[in-house]
């Protein structure tokens, strides 16, 4: 009767023995906590060069850009160094900043730190906008500049706090603390 408990408790100790080898003793663990990958990018692009073509195969837009990352959380696209050139005509646009942001399934465009806008018509006139931050909004064309936002034309400079550019009117919206100085033709 002592053989048999004796082979059952031979018998459980091997099975935890090979248990612990194959299945090994420290549970698994990930290198990165899981909390890391969520503020990843789901992609990494560095040299990015997007073309946009009208149904006429000519090309109307390029957005260039040292590095994009994209982040599907917050369905939105990061740039640095981005370049923008958009051809209108008679109006060519070129645009840049330090940082840009662009939400999915959208053509707004958020500019950060340098921030410029520069509007050619013709090649003969042109106009530079500039700002801490420029925000080009696609479903109301216009342009809305905050932060040292200046105003640059062949009339002279104008400053404000916020300057809003309507692009399909050819307007502009000034607000805080405007300043500009101008020449007069004599």
């Amino acid at each position: 009767m002592k053989k048999w408990p004796l082979i059952s408790f031979t018998s459980a100790a091997l099975l935890v023995i090979a248990a612990v080898f194959f299945l090994g003793f420290d549970p698994k663990q990930s290198l990165l906590q899981s909390d890391v990958l969520l503020s990843s990018p789901d992609y990494f692009l560095t040299d990015v060069q997007v073309n946009v073509y009208n149904q006429d195969g000519i090309m109307v837009e390029q957005i260039k850009a040292s590095e994009l990352k994209h982040f599907t959380k917050s369905a939105t696209s990061l740039l640095l160094k981005p370049q923008i050139e958009r051809d209108e005509f008679p109006n060519h646009w070129s645009a840049k900043g330090d940082n840009g942001i662009i939400a999915d399934g959208s053509q707004d465009i958020l500019l950060t730190g340098n921030s410029e806008v520069i509007r050619n018509i013709d090649t003969i006139d042109q106009i530079n906008l500039t700002a801490n931050q420029i925000h080009y909004n696609d479903s109301n064309p216009q342009l809305t500049s905050t932060g040292a936002a200046t105003l640059h034309t062949k009339q002279g400079i104008t400053s404000a706090d916020t300057i809003i550019a309507h692009i399909h009117t050819e307007t502009v919206s000034m607000t805080g603390r405007v300043r500009g100085t101008y020449e007069t033709n004599q």
